[in-house]
């Protein structure tokens, strides 16, 4: 990767491998796959894409192929916190 753009650097690649890391304990695994660096160099250039012409410090990662499209998940409307009963007045 490095060989094709020099402004990749130890610590963004570190930052990715940091990021894939998570994405995959995110999945419930936690053993990291080509699936989940590819999901972290998908969001890398889609945020690097959403910054203003010029700001970018690092280049968005190339692109081999098509970046696959993160998994569609159902986020709650609602979410029941549990409240523990204080009688302790």
């Amino acid at each position: 990767m490095r060989a094709l753009d020099q402004s990749i650097t130890a610590e963004t690649l570190s930052a990715w491998m940091q990021l894939a890391r998570l994405v995959a304990l995110s999945f419930g695994g936690g053993a990291l796959k080509k699936e989940h660096w590819e999901l972290v160099q998908s969001l890398e250039r889609t945020r690097v894409s959403r910054l203003p012409a010029g700001t970018a410090t690092v280049a968005a990662p190339a692109a081999a192929k098509a970046a696959p499209r993160a998994p569609e998940m159902a986020l709650p409307t609602e979410m029941a916190i549990p409240m523990a009963d204080d009688d302790s007045d």
